[in-house]
């Protein structure tokens, strides 16, 4: 797991997304929180851009994407 930060077209959706739903632009990251992740699923393929809040997301004590 690599921490880094929005990928800016991604940064950018979340942006209009939060002004389409009533937010202020600067509180669009709030949602989600500032950091994100790369996580490598094999030496190929990743997910990027995954928000801290659901990589760290645990349903009945196991951690959800850690899972898949």
């Amino acid at each position: 797991m690599k921490e880094t930060s929005y990928y800016p077209p991604l940064a950018n959706l979340l942006t209009e997304i939060a002004v389409e739903r009533g937010a202020l632009p600067e509180g669009a990251a709030d949602i989600l929180g500032e950091q994100t992740c790369d996580l490598w699923l094999n030496g190929r393929a990743y997910w990027r851009n995954v928000p801290l809040p659901v990589w760290e997301y645990t349903l009945g004590g196991y951690q959800v994407i850690k899972r898949w």
